[in-house]
């Protein structure tokens, strides 16, 4: 059970990191490289 706690906190510390992180680097980006990064990331 407190693997799955685990599992649960690492996902959401990725979407906080990508809610945060992901938005500023691709602000940064110029348009090829940002639908090369939204394939990359699923978006």
């Amino acid at each position: 059970m407190s693997k799955n706690v685990m599992k649960e906190s690492v996902e959401l510390l990725k979407i906080l990191i990508m809610g945060t992180y992901v938005p500023i680097v691709i602000v940064k980006v110029d348009e090829p490289v940002l639908k090369s990064s939204k394939i990359i990331f699923g978006g």
